[in-house]
């Protein structure tokens, strides 16, 4: 499970995460 997808997809997540508002 080492796709550039799933790297971008994780980093999305933690972005939003991060910064909710």
């Amino acid at each position: 499970m080492s796709s550039p997808s799933d790297f971008s997809y994780k980093n999305f997540s933690f972005k939003l995460l991060y910064l909710p508002y």
